[in-house]
């Protein structure tokens, strides 16, 4: 029990931060307590067998990652691809187009550019979502997809930080609740599938493991409810949501 107690206080104070959100780091929801291990991924001991569930982890890799293609034996498109790489950025720019660019809204470009040119509130909420993910990322160094097969990532630049929780799928969840609930109700819908799409954009890419991506939807939603208690968040929403109802 000493060791392990160590083991987590060496956690807590190696954690570097992305950036300041509007959470502090007593306020941030802890990702090593709400969070199950992740699935284990040495085989079952004397046999080359894998624990059920990287087993699915591997399954769904090796058809997504790995051949490129869905479970219905559709081949992965070109521009599915293409978003993929295109996810993995994390600008407030990006985030912004690929939730609002889908969208029949009116004034959409004057919504955008409120968004692009008032960046604070997506920008830290992303820093409030990577944050929360980082003493599990850190205690559980779970290796990623293309460094367990060898293969290269889609973006090309492979990420040396580990792999459980997906940052990317709770940033990108976070921002689908932030911005679902700046806007009227009827985009709801596809707005929280397009943060969901985000995150699946991970596995195609072969950066992150579908429990990782499970794991940082957790995280996302226990973020995003911490944000709607903080005075500097919903000062900040309540301004930008008063000045885009005005555009539609």
């Amino acid at each position: 029990m000493k060791k392990i107690i160590v083991l987590l206080s060496f956690v807590c104070v190696t954690i570097a931060f992305a950036g300041e959100g509007f959470l502090s780091k007593d306020e941030l929801p802890n990702s090593l307590a709400i969070l199950p291990p992740p699935p284990v991924m040495t085989p079952v001991a004397g046999s080359n067998v894998s624990y059920p569930a990287f087993a699915e982890d591997q399954e769904i890799s090796n058809s997504i990652f790995i051949e490129k293609t869905f479970f219905n034996g559709e081949q992965i498109s070109q521009s599915r691809l293409d978003q993929a790489v295109s996810d993995a950025d994390t600008d407030v720019d990006t985030f912004v187009n690929a939730f609002i660019d889908p969208l029949d809204i009116p004034n959409k470009q004057s919504i955008k550019l409120l968004l692009i040119n008032n960046p604070d509130l997506i920008k830290k909420v992303t820093y409030d979502g990577k944050n929360s993910t980082e003493a599990a990322k850190d205690a559980y160094a779970r290796e990623r997809p293309y460094s367990f097969y060898n293969e290269a990532v889609c973006t090309g630049d492979p990420d040396p930080h580990h792999s459980y929780p997906s940052a990317h799928s709770t940033r990108g969840m976070v921002v689908a609740y932030t911005i679902a609930d700046l806007l009227p109700s009827q985009y709801r819908t596809q707005i929280l599938a397009r943060g969901m799409d985000y995150g699946d954009s991970r596995v195609i890419c072969g950066a992150h493991w579908r429990s990782d991506i499970q794991a940082g939807r957790i995280m996302a939603n226990a973020v995003y409810s911490r944000l709607k208690t903080n005075d500097s968040f919903n000062n900040e929403f309540n301004r930008m949501k008063q000045q885009i109802d005005a555009l539609i």
